[in-house]
Formats: structure tokens, C-alpha cells, sequence
């Protein structure tokens, strides 16, 4: 084997061994994102899943980027054995299959790239005004899965509203402003800092709720703009992982069908001499 095919086999081997460090690496990231919801993940999840832009709702589609953030990080060790093996074993078939696969990968990668791209616009460009309208059914510490989603998002992400509640009061369109049983509340309960599901609810009228008091309250720190960077957050890192991968694939399918023309030929030599 000449010069180059053995820079090949070396390239081969060592770029699918950091893939298998950045597939477990993938794996942990992905289960990250998942952890990120929080214990109450299941109790907000209704308000996500009702923030829907175009044909995609918002709950599934940070529950998709966390599960393909796995998959993408197994199937990059599996792949990235395989090329290790056909690279070491001089396997031709195998480093074959192995091209033939990272192509099809390359071509699925560009799909989703382009299609990230265009709901992560979709989805900045209207998430402040899908959840302005579905904050007017909020009904105050209790009510609809709705209203809990909103309490249990507020608790989570320690943000109240949508805005944030010194700038402006989201809370004066919703049904719990109507209602008598608000009192002389401003602030839900569940929006003050160090609330708990049995502190919120057992306790309706605290000083916290009484005005609007960056000290006690989370009300400069709006719901939109929490969900939003996480939006960005996540969704510009795993475009930009892709874009990584798709590059560094492009190389290694490159390397793999040259060292198969490399292999072909050194067979070829030796089956001539003989």
C-alpha cells in the first residue's frame, strides 16, 4: 500500500475513533436536554404542546431534538465501528457498506439542516404571540391542564408571564384577573421566588403576590424569553453539530473509497505475481 492509502487507513481509523468519543458524547448531551425539563417536565409539557407554529408544536419538537440528538450519537458509534473494523481488517465490503451508508447519512443531514433552519424561524418569529393568546385562559393557582401548565412552567423556569411583569402585565387579559377569588393579588403565586406546588396552593394571598417586586417574584423574568433561548440554544447547537458532521463525513467517505481502491489494487499486484 502505497503512501497515500496508508495515510487512508490512519486517517480512517482515528477520525471514527474521536466519532465514537463524540457519539457517547452526543448520548450524554441529548439526555441532558431531556433532564433540562425538569420534575415537572409532565405538568407543563400541555402548554408546549398547545404552542404550535405551521404543523409542529413546540413540546415535540424539543422532545424530537433531544431523542435525535441520541440517536445520532448511537448510530455514530455503530457507523464509526464499522469503519474501524473495515479500516484495521482491510475488510473492502465493509468499508464499502460504510460509505455507501455515511452518503445517505450526508443527504438525510442536509434534509433535516434545511428543515431546522426553517421552523427555528417559524417558531421565534411567533412564539410571543402564541403564548399571549393562550395565557387568557389562565385561571389563577387552580383550573384547566392548561392553568397547571402555566403555574408549573412558571415554577420551572423561575419566570412569570410572558413578558416580563415590569414592563408590562400579561395577567390583566386572563380569567384570573376577572375572577373575585384573585383578591388583591397581582402576581400569581406561583411566580414568587422559593414557591413550591404545596406553598402555592396553600397559601393564595403572600406578600410576594402583592406587588410587582423584583425581589420577590420572578415578574423581570419573562416566560417568552426563557423558552426562547432555550429554543436558540439547543436548536443552534445541534445545527451546529450537523453541520460539523456533515463535513467531517464528507472527508471520511472520501478516505474510505480511496482505501478501497487502494486495497483493490495492492490485491491486484499481489494476485498478479502470483
Amino acid at each position: 500500500m502505497n503512501l497515500l492509502g496508508k495515510f487512508g487507513m490512519v486517517f480512517l481509523i482515528t477520525i471514527n475513533i474521536v466519532f465514537v468519543i463524540f457519539g457517547i458524547a452526543l448520548m450524554a448531551a441529548g439526555i441532558a436536554v431531556q433532564a433540562k425539563g425538569g420534575e415537572y417536565l409532565q405538568s407543563y409539557l400541555p402548554l408546549l404542546d398547545n404552542i404550535e407554529i405551521g404543523n409542529t408544536r413546540m413540546g415535540f419538537l424539543l422532545r424530537a431534538v433531544a431523542g435525535m440528538v441520541i440517536a445520532t450519537g448511537i448510530f455514530s458509534i455503530v457507523v464509526s465501528l464499522m469503519g474501524i473494523v473495515g479500516a484495521c481488517k482491510r475488510l473492502v465490503v465493509l468499508l464499502i457498506i460504510y460509505g455507501v451508508i455515511i452518503i445517505v447519512l450526508l443527504v438525510l443531514e442536509i434534509t433535516v439542516l434545511g428543515v431546522s433552519f426553517q421552523i427555528k424561524q417559524e417558531f421565534q418569529g411567533n412564539l410571543r404571540q402564541k403564548m399571549l393568546q393562550l395565557i387568557q385562559n389562565y385561571e389563577g393557582d387552580f383550573g384547566s391542564i392548561l392553568t397547571t401548565a402555566w403555574n408549573f412552567l412558571f415554577l420551572t423556569f423561575q419566570c412569570c408571564g410572558v413578558n416580563q411583569q415590569i414592563q408590562v402585565n400579561d395577567f390583566i387579559s386572563t380569567l384570573w384577573w376577572q375572577t373575585p377569588t384573585r383578591g388583591p393579588r397581582v402576581v400569581p403565586t406561583f411566580c414568587c421566588k422559593g414557591a413550591t406546588p404545596d406553598s402555592a396552593t396553600t397559601a393564595f394571598v403572600q406578600p410576594c403576590t402583592l406587588a410587582v417586586n423584583p425581589a420577590t417574584s420572578y415578574v423581570d423574568r419573562g416566560c417568552y424569553d426563557i423558552l426562547n433561548q432555550l429554543l436558540d440554544q439547543y436548536t443552534s447547537a445541534f445545527i451546529a453539530i450537523c453541520i460539523l458532521i456533515v463535513i467531517v463525513q464528507i472527508i471520511a467517505a472520501a478516505t474510505s473509497f480511496i482505501l478501497v481502491s487502494q486495497i483493490r489494487k495492492e490485491d491486484k499486484e499481489m494476485s498478479d505475481k502470483n
